[in-house]
């Protein structure tokens, strides 16, 4: 037999473990184990094919490159089956809640906010949640975001989909029940009020280096947000959801954040959208213009840890004149529409404590308001403050009891008492 002819029954009978019947084995189908063997074997039998082939110089470099190629595959096989190279994995979060809001009936609620995540490589990911929650007498279903992630590089990520809007940090990083560290939100970044919640569309976002500190940043560009123009109890403002949108014209922005220390972040953010305007309106075009500052401080100190947070946004959509020819029956009305709000929050934690009790409990107080246009049908201006206790039975589960002070400007009060349990998965 020539040394060719033994070169090829060499890796014929590498190749034999990879066929049957004719049909190729999946790799994908192989334990890890499974594929450390056949690398071990072909690796064994490539280095005695090297040695004869020096012995007899006999062997073609062609069937070398065929069994170096063969190899290769297998090394990636065997590299990609490895444990967190393909994983699929479910966490997110659950509550339960009670409410009794002066002027209201008190009320129990309760929630789950599976989220889902799939990285079926290293640069690959893929970012899902859903939420389930009780509201009247119906279980509502929705689609929080879902976002394909690929990483470009170590400074930079593109996102495509639904995702959490990236100018509205509060929303973005601290709304989930088991982060926030009290029952409720803020009223500025509740139920869409001034900032979207989401977006759909595309962006880029990612951290660079800046001297001895660093910046995050986030660019998108989405489906624009809906002027709402022929409701008369809710003219003025935005509906965000929009998941078709309703003229042509995309909604641009973003957030920059630099750590002025590495406790402290400083953030601003814009959204610019050149016309909101339904087209089926008669209302004027009207332009959008959000911006949005936060600041977000955490420090341990000897005793404990304490935590300082902060956002206000400003929302102006210009002077629009709403239902002109007076066919809605409710106009013509022109309303001036800038409206701002926005919260600031402390909370302590004595974590050093050496009772088991105090440092399990954590103290909060936020002051959060919402200034609107004159005129604005939806309500009057409003400001809260809110103190509650949070005791924390493990790293993911909070109990939070709150009592909050409402002032409705012009309106009647609704001081409410909260409780909420809440669990991160």
């Amino acid at each position: 037999m020539s040394g060719r002819a033994r070169v090829f029954g060499c890796v014929l009978a590498v190749c034999m473990g990879s066929f049957a019947s004719g049909q190729e084995v999946q790799p994908a189908k192989e334990t890890n184990q499974e594929l450390q063997a056949r690398l071990a074997k072909v690796e064994k039998e490539m280095q005695e094919l090297r040695a004869k082939q020096e012995q007899q110089q006999s062997a073609s470099g062609e069937d070398i490159d065929s069994l170096e190629k063969r190899l290769a595959e297998l090394q990636g096989q065997a590299s990609g089956s490895k444990p967190g190279k393909r994983r699929f994995m479910v966490t997110g979060f659950a509550f339960g809640s009670f409410e009794n809001v002066r002027g209201a009936d008190s009320t129990f609620n309760a929630g789950f906010n599976p989220i889902f995540l799939y990285s079926p490589s290293d640069r690959v990911l893929v970012e899902g949640q859903a939420e389930f929650e009780l509201e009247d007498s119906e279980t509502v279903t929705k689609l929080e975001y879902i976002q394909l992630s690929y990483l470009l590089n170590d400074h930079m990520t593109l996102g495509v989909g639904k995702f959490l809007n990236p100018a509205n940090f509060w929303k973005e990083r601290l709304h989930p029940n088991w982060i926030n560290k009290l029952p409720d939100e803020p009223i500025a970044f509740d139920q869409d009020a001034i900032l979207s919640e989401s977006q759909v569309g595309v962006q880029v976002h990612g951290v660079f280096p800046v001297a001895s500190s660093k910046m995050e940043y986030s660019v998108f560009v989405s489906n624009g947000g809906s002027l709402v123009t022929d409701d008369p109890g809710a003219y003025g403002t935005m509906q965000f959801d929009n998941y078709t949108d309703t003229h042509n014209s995309k909604d641009v922005g973003g957030r920059l954040g630099y750590f002025v220390l590495p406790e402290l972040e400083i953030g601003y953010a814009l959204e610019y959208d050149a016309n909101v305007t339904p087209s089926s309106s008669d209302s004027g075009d009207a332009k959008a213009v959000i911006q949005s500052v936060d600041v977000n401080f955490t420090r341990t100190l000897t005793g404990g840890r304490l935590d300082v947070r902060g956002q206000w946004s400003f929302a102006s959509l210009g002077n629009v004149v709403f239902d002109p020819t007076g066919a809605g029956g409710f106009g013509p009305v022109s309303l001036d529409n800038s409206r701002d709000g926005g919260y600031l929050q402390a909370a302590y934690r004595p974590s050093n404590s050496k009772s088991d009790l105090l440092n399990k409990l954590e103290g909060v107080v936020r002051y959060d308001a919402i200034n609107l246009p004159s005129g604005a049908p939806e309500g009057v201006d409003e400001s809260r403050v809110t103190l509650g206790l949070d005791y924390w039975s493990a790293a993911n589960s909070v109990f939070k009891l709150a009592y909050e002070i409402d002032d409705k400007h012009g309106g009647v009060d609704s001081n409410a008492v909260l409780f909420q349990w809440a669990v991160g998965l």
